[in-house]
């Protein structure tokens, strides 16, 4: 996990983004990546998880590619708060979802993009 973060961060960094955005970002990612290990791959230590980095003019996408279950985008988009806001899990879709500017799954659900901007108009 920490590496994870760190090459968000990075990445972030490179691309010029404002701490707004790279806060964003480094909680969006260390969920994906919390998600990925644990219902993807199943926290099995033999499967392996792909972080990728490209930009755009507008902005940049993180890639997380797992070896597990597959995703789905209208999982993705439908992530809702547990009704129980004293359950302990079943945030972490949520959160991806609403930190990041666009989401998408691709290579049948083992591949979650996340797109961020470097936005003027964050909130403080």
């Amino acid at each position: 996990m920490p590496q994870a973060v760190r090459f968000a961060e990075s990445a972030a960094k490179q691309a010029g983004f404002p701490v707004e955005v790279l806060d964003r970002m480094l909680l969006a990612v260390g969920e994906a990546v919390a998600n990925s290990l644990e219902h993807g791959n199943g926290s099995l230590p033999d499967r392996q998880l792909t972080l990728g980095w490209s930009t755009e003019d507008k902005g940049g996408w993180i890639s997380l590619d797992d070896e597990g279950s597959r995703l789905t985008l209208d999982q993705m988009k439908g992530a809702a708060l547990p009704s129980d806001l004293l359950q302990t899990g079943g945030r972490g879709l949520f959160i991806i979802k609403e930190l990041s500017d666009d989401v998408k799954v691709e290579e049948d659900g083992r591949r979650l993009l996340l797109w961020f901007e470097p936005r003027s108009n964050e909130p403080t």
